[in-house]
């Protein structure tokens, strides 16, 4: 490709540039003429908006195939308009080391490895991967020795502006900040409630904006609906990022702040006295400087890692209309009379030792909109009846805060569009009379009194999670009949404790989600003759997340959901004994497709087939790749493979089919196989195993690549065991205590120091509230009697 040697510069925020300046510069190049053969490439940086690249757009000139032009936006909207969008990613810890490193030491030869890296990961992790913070904070530390970068680094973080350099990367970012409609700066500016590092629940966040009064209706969406609205325009700012809570679910449920764009927001939030932080070191958010609590008239409060969250005696805390607390603990909390006009009381992952968190007089705090209690335990586990006096209440979120019965009370909170409660917490209100809920997340309904039928009177329900301990025929029956009343649901997840095959005559199969809005449908613990046939583009076209065991699976049951044009998380299990092979051949085939979780063999048939797939997990037959190994490759004595003694680059032509992935699916970044491995020798295991190591390597990702053993008459080894628990010890980072007890647990059982009944009664206890699959995943490494099923839970 030839390039031009110049290149032209334009401002794009120039007062004086206008169309006809545009269209001047369009014929000046025409005049001046081109080379036919002349390649070009063209890069614009940082369009706002469509009418820009339109204006732009009639500058350009048409040639020569082969040629491009490149824009780069932070607005994901502008980016779709123009077309082939390539979201940038943040970068990697080894490139944003190399770019770190680049830029302090001006290009001049240094060996990275000699340079301590505990300093660096620390300014790095603060980065993000975004060059715009790595080159700012690299640039103030060119020419200081090693030994001050700490120093520096502690001193500066990004919320000062008494340096330049700093100043200067905040005032681009105040730019977007300055760019937003007055509501988005509002709902923006409240994210400054937040920890550092914080993962923000979606839904919650909404719910909370809604309470404060940020969103505004409209006739024909919802509060919940424009709410949603405002949360996806500040993703396509780039103001946000999308987060998936949990590892396991693969749905993107939340979001997440850069830490240059929080201590932004912390500031201008306290220059109007939106929000006042105060963190664990005892500081005070309050204005564009970090400063102890002076008296203020505080509207918002949220305290973040603190042992004590009394309020400061400066602080007048009569016109307080939002109180949140994050990983904090000691003594007590303020008296709830204090708050003569709280709209939000946020209490989340909290210790209260005196007899924890007293909800005392709660029914006083009558214009109360939101009240949250996730992961904060409630003295005598019980909420208070006078609950039922929040007239104005519209969430209630209880998850894992130890309560155990919703009371009666609940049923009188007419206004409720938001009820979460998680295991252990049993709903004893009529469900019926909560007409407004559009929510509703709740375990045990079978102990609820006539849940199933009262069930159909929420009209207005569109998340609805519902998890039964037992569900008999008539459950069945009235639980169909009340969902086929939900005619706006987009998500349905139900959950089944004791596993059973559900019969679809009259059920499943004659319920159709009208209008066919449905987004997200996971059914656990309830095993399916067939796949339902409203499963299909034609009825379910906004379907991005499903989640199904079925008895048996065709070839044509997939070849539909294929052609799902939205369908980003696909989890299908077989529960017969023949299992099928699928080979994925047309380019019209889940295209969206980012995450396969099957038992099934797919097979990647030519490129294209599957180009989004990252995560994959599918079943393989041993057998076939014993044999493909002594018919296709040299041995090592003559009867297994030796795989190292193949080139890599030969490795793609005579890899069976559904080793496909190395070259037909770029988007990969981890890959589980559930191999079948009856009728062969632990060393033509041992062989395969390295044959696949070698094939990970040809993928220009490189992914990630754990092998499951799919048979239980074999005796399986302890290091897969192990693996898997390293594997997913994170998910307890965030809870001292428990990641602690993991780490002990996990030592025991490497050093063979506890029984196998003994640790998987302590695994149970600890996953409790996490991902129930954790446990369930962990159960194949295990001998067949020791099996675990969802009813086990």
């Amino acid at each position: 490709m030839i390039l031009t040697s110049k290149i032209m510069k334009i401002s794009l925020h120039q007062k004086w540039m206008k169309n006809n300046s545009l269209i001047s510069y369009r014929n000046s190049l025409q005049t001046r003429g081109m080379p036919p053969t002349l390649w070009y490439l063209v890069v614009i940086d940082d369009i706002w908006d469509i009418s820009t690249w339109k204006l732009i757009r009639c500058a350009l000139v048409e040639s020569n195939p082969g040629s491009r032009i490149i824009i780069t936006t932070r607005i994901c909207e502008v980016a779709k308009k123009v077309g082939g969008v390539y979201n940038k990613k943040p970068l990697s810890l080894d490139d944003s080391k190399t770019l770190f490193y680049t830029r302090v030491f001006a290009g001049e030869s240094m060996s990275l490895d000699n340079i301590s890296g505990e300093v660096c990961n620390k300014i790095l992790r603060k980065c993000g991967g975004v060059p715009l913070s790595i080159i700012t904070i690299a640039s103030l530390l060119v020419g200081k020795q090693r030994e001050d970068w700490s120093k520096v680094y502690d001193y500066i973080g990004f919320g000062h502006e008494d340096n330049e350099v700093i100043g200067n990367m905040r005032k681009i970012l105040a730019f977007s900040y300055y760019n937003l409609p007055p509501y988005l700066k509002t709902c923006l500016l409240h994210l400054s409630i937040f920890p550092e590092d914080h993962k923000i629940e979606k839904n919650s966040l909404i719910w909370r904006w809604i309470a404060e009064g940020f969103v505004i209706g409209r006739e024909e969406l919802g509060l919940f609906e424009v709410g949603e609205s405002y949360f996806n325009e500040l993703i396509n700012r780039s103001m946000i990022r999308w987060i998936e809570l949990s590892s396991r679910s693969k749905i993107r449920d939340g979001c997440g702040i850069h830490d240059m764009v929080l201590d932004l927001i912390r500031t201008l939030s306290g220059e109007v006295n939106l929000v006042t932080v105060s963190d664990v070191e005892q500081q005070c958010t309050t204005s564009s400087s970090y400063s102890p609590v002076r008296s203020i008239s505080a509207r918002r409060l949220a305290f973040h890692k603190k042992r004590s969250i009394e309020h400061n005696p400066g602080t007048e805390i009569g016109q307080v209309r939002s109180f949140n607390a994050f990983n904090c603990s000691g003594s007590r909390m303020p008296r709830l009379l204090s708050f003569r006009v709280l709209r939000v009381l946020a209490l989340e992952n909290c210790n209260f030792s005196a007899g924890n968190c007293c909800l005392g007089n709660i029914g006083k705090l009558h214009q109360l909109r939101y009240l949250g209690l996730v992961e904060t335990s409630i003295r005598d586990d019980l909420l208070p009846g006078e609950t039922g006096r929040l007239k104005f209440l519209q969430t209630l979120d209880v998850r894992r805060s130890g309560i155990k019965i919703l009371p009666a009370s609940v049923g009188e909170l007419r206004k409720l569009m938001c009820l979460r409660a998680t295991e252990g917490t049993r709903m004893m209100a009529e469900i019926g009379k909560l007409a407004s809920l559009e929510e509703l997340e709740v375990h045990s309904v079978d102990k609820s009194p006539n849940f199933a039928t009262g069930l159909g009177q929420l009209t207005k329900v569109r998340v609805l999670e519902i998890h039964f301990d037992e569900m008999d025929e008539s459950t069945e029956k009235a639980l169909m009949e009340s969902l086929r009343n939900l005619r706006k649901i987009q998500s349905l997840q139900i959950w089944s404790k004791k596993e059973r095959t559900i019969d679809l005559g009259g059920l499943l199969e004659d319920w159709t989600p009208t209008p066919s809005n449905l987004r997200q449908l996971m059914l656990r613990g309830i095993h399916l003759p067939r796949r339902p046939s409203w499963i299909d583009p034609s009825c379910v076209p906004l379907l991005s997340y499903l989640s199904l065991t079925v008895q048996a699976v065709q070839v044509q049951d997939l070849e539909i959901l294929g052609r799902l044009p939205l369908l980003s998380y696909l989890y299908i299990w077989s529960e017969g004994i023949n299992c099928l092979s699928y080979t994925a051949t047309s380019r019209d085939e889940f295209q969206n497709l980012r995450y396969l979780d099957t038992n099934l063999e797919i097979m990647c048939g030519q490129q294209g087939a599957l180009p989004m797939v990252e995560k994959l997990t599918c079943r393989a037959s041993m057998g076939k790749y014993v044999a493909f190994a002594r018919s296709s490759m040299p041995f090592d004595d003559g009867s297994v493979v030796n795989p190292a003694a193949v080139a890599e680059a030969e490795l793609p032509v005579i890899l069976p089919l559904d080793i496909g992935w190395p070259v037909n699916m770029p988007c990969l970044r981890g890959i589980t196989y559930l191999l079948d491995y009856q009728d062969c020798s632990a060393k033509e295991w041992a062989h395969v195993e390295t044959l696949l190591m070698h094939v990970r390597k040809i993928h220009p990702n490189c992914p990630p690549f754990r092998i499951k053993k799919n048979c239980r008459d074999k005796e399986i080894t302890m290091i897969d065991a192990i693996i898997y628990l390293e594997d997913v010890k994170d998910v307890f980072k965030d809870n001292p205590s428990k990641y602690s007890e993991f780490l002990d647990l996990l030592q025991d059982y490497r050093r063979d120091r506890i029984k196998i009944k003994d640790l998987i009664i302590r695994l149970k206890t600890l996953f409790t509230g996490h991902d129930p699959n954790l446990i369930l995943d962990f159960s194949v490494f295990l001998p067949g009697e020791w099996a675990i099923t969802l009813g086990d839970l």
